[in-house]
């Protein structure tokens, strides 16, 4: 991708916001007469909008619950003495390392 000023990052993000509000079925007429009009905005809208479909789902929440946890269980070489928070993204547990035996 190349270098791009202000204005046209700002423009491009526009153009890209008008075609995500768009229905699927008028996307490509846009796309068509932003090609005419002005094709480098088209070709990087279009690597974007690639992009985005191209990504879609990876980044959606898991709907598999998450096996719940309790204290003094082990996961790999660490055993859990308590849970010190919950958010968003996971737990934070205090944890003691034990030696691996060998």
């Amino acid at each position: 991708m190349s270098t791009q000023s202000s204005n046209e990052w700002e423009r491009r993000e526009a153009l890209l916001d008008r075609v995500l509000d768009l229905p699927e079925s008028e996307r490509a007429d846009f796309l068509r007469q932003l090609q005419r009009s002005h094709p480098e905005d088209a070709a990087e809208v279009r690597e974007w909008l690639s992009a985005i479909q191209n990504s879609e789902g990876r980044w959606a929440p898991s709907t598999t619950p998450m096996a719940a946890i309790e204290s003094g269980e082990s996961i790999g070489n660490w055993r859990l003495l308590r849970l010190l928070g919950r958010g968003g993204m996971g737990e934070v547990w205090l944890g003691d390392r034990t030696p691996i035996a060998g």
